[in-house]
């Protein structure tokens, strides 16, 4: 498993000297930090700086593709024969013709988020979809499907 935010994710718990654990952790609540943003202090959550570190920041000056290539480097030194990316979230990531799109109907995605990393792919048409409405438990769907995907490819 293979994320195109790992190195963001790495960068930002060196810069504020918190594990990678505990940012993970932290970056699916809405625990508030204070940042300095063009001059003034303000006050974010980690979920946030991810992305406007991985977004807004580092894109516009390394380029779009800033983290697939990161990825692509990461993914050729890896010696294995088949890589999961768990955080495929712009189009221009899309370096697979097999896209899986994990649903869960009783969530309003929309609602939480409005940065872009967060609705890029609103709209775009995933080959797979697994539904993990409910919170059930989805094992069993999951090694069905990856069975399926390694007797087809």
């Amino acid at each position: 498993i293979i994320g195109f935010a790992d190195p963001i994710k790495e960068i930002i718990s060196k810069t504020l000297n918190i594990s990678l654990s505990d940012l993970d952790t932290f970056k699916n609540t809405k625990e508030k930090i204070i940042v300095q943003k063009n001059g003034f202090q303000e006050i974010t959550d980690f979920r946030q700086v991810l992305q406007t570190f991985g977004t807004e920041a580092m894109k516009p000056i390394f380029g779009e593709g800033v983290w697939i290539k990161l990825f692509l480097s990461r993914a050729h030194s890896s010696h294995v024969d088949y890589v999961i990316v768990p955080d495929f979230r712009f189009i221009s990531e899309e370096i697979s013709e097999i896209t899986v799109k994990i649903r869960n109907d009783e969530i309003d995605y929309a609602c939480e988020d409005s940065h872009t990393s967060e609705n890029e792919l609103n709209d775009f048409k995933f080959k797979y979809t697994i539904d993990n409405s409910g919170y059930r438990d989805i094992e069993d769907d999951v090694k069905n499907f990856v069975r399926e995907l390694l007797s087809v490819n």
